[in-house]
C-alpha cells in the first residue's frame, strides 16, 4: 500500500515536471507577410519577425535562401530592428544572412530587418530560413530557435499592371470672384475642374506682377487673401491666376483687375458769387476718375486713394485746376473750389445762341418790311404828279 502511495506521488511529480518545464526551443523566425504578388520589376518589403516565445534573447541570426531566379534583393533595412547591433550583413545570390545583437535582453515580438525583394522574372519564388538560424538566450546564451517552427514564405512575381496614360490636360479654371474688399485687402476665389494648387500674383500695372501669393494644397474650390503693407486703400492692382494638378500640369489665367475699397470725395465747384455750377465735368486725377456737378454743384468720387489728387474743372469757356489732400475717414470729405468769374454754361450759352437767332430774323424782317414800304410809298406818289401836270 506504501509502495503504491509512493508511486502516485512519484508520477503527479514527473507529470507535473512535464507540463511545466520551459521547452528548449521556443524561439520562431517568420516573414510579414508571408505570402503575396510582386510586380515584376517592382518591390516588395518583408519584415523578419522574431518571436522570443516566453524568452528574452540578446542575439539572433537570421540566415535566409530566396530563389534567386524570380527574385532580387534590393536592400536589406534596419532602420525598425529592435537589435542595434550588426554583426553580419550579406546578401546576394540566392542567400541572406543577418546576424544582429542588443545590448538590452529582447522578448515578445521584434522586428530584426526589412528586406526589399524585387520581381526578377514571372513565376512562383520562395523565401526559407536556414540552418545557422539561432536566437541565443541572454540568461545563458543557449539557442532559443525552433528553426522548424520557423516558417518562411511564398511569392508570386506577376505581370506589371500597364501605367495609366500620363496626364498631359491642364486644368480649367472658372468662377472667379474678387470678395471680402477692403480698405487694405482683398480675397480671391476661382474655380478648378480638377485638384490643383492656388498661386495669384499681383502688381500695379498689367504683366508687371512684383507680389504673389499661394497655397499648394491641391484642391478644386481656391480662395487666396491679399494684404500686407503695398496694399493702399482705393488703389488698383492688376492679377493673374495659375493652379496646377498633381502632374504638373498648369493654367494661366487672363490679367484681371480688382480695387480696394477708398474713400469718398466730393468736389463743390462754385462761381465767385458762391453760385453751384451745375453741369460742370470735374476730372479727379491721376487715375483719372470724372464726374459732372449735380444741382448743388457737387461732383462725387468713390474709392479715392488717400494722398494728393489734381482736380481739373472744365466748362466750355475756362477751365480750373486746385490740389487736394485726401485722409482716412469714413465720413465724405467735401472740398469747395471757387472757379472765378461766372461760368457760361452749356444750356446758358445755348439759349444766347438761341436769342441772337431770334433777334437776327426779326432785324432782318424789319429790314425787308421797311424796304417794301419805301417802294409802295413811292410808286403810289409817282402816278398823282403825272396826271396833274397833263392838265394843265
Amino acid at each position: 500500500m506504501f509502495n503504491k502511495k509512493v508511486i502516485s506521488i512519484f508520477s503527479l511529480s514527473f507529470l507535473g515536471l512535464l507540463l511545466y518545464t520551459k521547452p528548449a526551443f521556443a524561439a520562431t523566425l517568420s516573414l510579414s507577410p508571408g505570402s503575396g504578388n510582386i510586380n515584376q520589376g517592382s518591390t516588395l518589403n518583408v519584415q523578419v519577425k522574431l518571436n522570443a516565445g516566453g524568452d528574452a534573447v540578446n542575439a539572433v541570426s537570421a540566415f535566409l535562401t530566396y530563389s534567386a531566379d524570380k527574385l532580387d534583393v534590393a536592400y536589406v533595412s534596419y532602420s525598425s530592428s529592435a537589435f542595434g547591433i550588426e554583426a553580419e550583413n550579406t546578401y546576394g545570390g540566392g542567400s541572406i544572412r543577418i546576424s544582429r545583437g542588443s545590448v538590452s535582453p529582447i522578448s515578445g515580438n521584434a522586428t530584426v530587418a526589412t528586406i526589399g525583394f524585387r520581381g526578377k522574372t514571372l513565376g512562383n519564388a520562395s523565401v526559407s530560413f536556414a540552418a545557422g538560424s539561432a536566437a541565443p538566450r541572454a540568461s545563458d546564451s543557449s539557442d532559443s530557435l525552433s528553426l522548424a517552427g520557423s516558417g518562411g514564405g511564398s511569392y508570386s512575381v506577376v505581370e506589371a499592371p500597364p501605367e495609366p496614360p500620363k496626364d498631359t490636360t491642364a486644368p480649367k479654371i472658372s468662377g472667379i470672384s474678387v470678395v471680402d474688399t477692403s480698405t487694405t485687402s482683398a480675397t480671391i476665389t476661382w474655380k478648378t475642374d480638377e485638384k490643383a494648387d492656388s498661386y495669384i500674383e499681383y502688381g500695379l500695372e498689367k504683366d508687371k506682377y512684383f507680389l504673389n501669393v499661394s497655397n499648394g494644397d491641391l484642391v478644386t474650390e481656391h480662395s487666396l487673401k491679399l494684404e500686407g503693407p503695398v496694399l493702399v486703400a482705393g488703389t488698383k492692382f492688376h492679377y493673374r491666376i495659375k493652379s496646377k494638378d498633381a502632374a504638373g500640369n498648369q493654367v494661366v489665367g487672363d490679367d484681371g483687375v480688382f480695387q480696394l475699397k477708398g474713400f469718398k470725395v466730393i468736389v463743390k465747384a462754385v462761381d465767385n458769387n458762391n453760385k453751384p455750377l451745375v453741369g460742370i465735368k470735374v476730372l479727379l486725377y491721376s487715375d483719372p476718375l470724372e464726374a459732372v456737378t449735380n444741382s448743388k454743384g457737387e461732383a462725387s468720387f468713390d474709392n479715392v486713394a488717400p494722398g494728393k489728387h489734381l482736380v481739373l474743372i472744365k466748362s466750355n469757356n475756362a477751365e480750373k485746376t486746385n490740389e487736394i489732400t485726401v485722409t482716412a475717414s469714413s465720413v465724405p470729405q467735401v472740398t469747395t473750389i471757387n472757379v472765378g468769374a461766372p461760368l457760361i454754361e452749356s444750356s446758358q450759352q445755348g439759349n444766347i445762341f438761341s436769342n441772337l437767332a431770334v433777334y437776327a430774323v426779326v432785324i432782318v424782317l424789319g429790314i425787308i418790311i421797311g424796304v417794301l414800304y419805301y417802294f409802295l410809298k413811292i410808286k403810289r406818289k409817282t402816278p398823282s404828279n403825272t396826271s396833274n401836270s397833263s392838265s394843265y
